[in-house]
């Protein structure tokens, strides 16, 4: 059963039932000017900002069916139509849905580009885009137009939309801040609960830029975030996030300086989570391993 979240920030103006959630007939209003989609964390958010000619989308779900469904909803209840579509990183969840925008001007870092060109995608990404390539024959995998290093901005009438790529959870990860809002839209550089975290499995990633990347998110004070997953949230998460991202580096940098092996890791279960999620065994299973070789490289460049 689909539960709606519930959130105590005080920007949440309008609340619809799960029933209507499931059947994507509803959005939810965050701020005057941002709109957000979700229904449970595997699918995760899109956000929609109004601009004064246009609707700002940022990323797609894993499926244009829902994308086409939340763009169509989003376009009748603000009464404009979509011109730009963010994708914040190359993951199937946020960026195989982004076909539906193929009219807009779409925009990723130059890096989220590339590794969607390569099809450089986790387990759940290539069984994703083979369901989707047999059961939607018009499926196909986008090319952002608009492609940028480091930092994109926007500027509308009376809001600056400001695209920055941090890296960590993958290479090419951006966050899209409205400051006049206050409000940052992380992809997958934060999830909030309920999620197992972090997931640390793709080959591009970097854990250690993860970390200056929630550093550099709270420098902005924003008062609303809009994770990849989870719960809308505030900044008291970044600092929960980043604690939680260095124990689990530092678990596994006892663990590797014990000599513990990567078949010893498999059995042992006190690795740090926040919170147990059924069906979620080989999300942590990957992401163990991909940290596990990631500070044995980093300590072997170190010797």
């Amino acid at each position: 059963m689909i539960q709606l979240f519930v959130c105590d920030l005080p920007h949440i103006k309008y609340k619809y039932t799960a029933e209507n959630i499931l059947f994507m007939t509803a959005l939810t209003q965050i701020t005057d000017s941002v709109w957000g989609y979700y229904v449970e964390e595997i699918i995760g958010h899109i956000s929609i900002i109004k601009l004064k000619e246009g609707l700002l989308f940022i990323d797609s779900s894993f499926n244009p069916k829902i994308s086409a469904k939340v763009r169509a909803k989003a376009e009748e209840i603000v009464g404009l139509p979509a011109n730009y579509h963010v994708i914040t990183h190359h993951h199937f969840d946020h960026a195989f849905g982004s076909q539906v925008f193929s009219d807009c001007e779409i925009i990723s870092s130059k890096a989220t580009s590339e590794l969607l060109k390569k099809r450089d995608f986790t387990i759940w990404g290539k069984n994703t885009l083979e369901m989707l390539e047999k059961e939607q024959p018009d499926f196909k995998l986008v090319s952002p137009a608009i492609l940028f290093e480091n930092e994109y901005r926007i500027q509308d009438d009376n809001l600056t939309i400001c695209i920055k790529q941090l890296d960590g959870h993958t290479l090419g990860s951006s966050i899209i801040h409205v400051p006049e809002e206050k409000i940052v839209v992380t992809g997958d550089l934060m999830c909030s609960v309920p999620i197992v975290l972090p997931f640390y499995g793709d080959s591009s990633g970097d854990i250690y830029q993860w970390i200056k990347a929630l550093e550099e998110i709270a420098l902005l004070s924003p008062e609303i975030i809009i994770p990849g997953h989870g719960e809308i949230t505030n900044i008291k998460r970044i600092e929960e996030q980043k604690k939680h991202v260095m124990k689990c580096i530092n678990w596994m940098e006892e663990f590797i300086e014990n000599k513990g092996t990567l078949n010893e890791l498999e059995s042992i279960d006190d690795y740090p989570q926040v919170e147990k999620v059924p069906d979620m065994e080989s999300f942590v299973k990957i992401s163990k391993e991909r940290l596990y070789y990631e500070i044995k490289r980093k300590k072997e460049i170190e010797i």
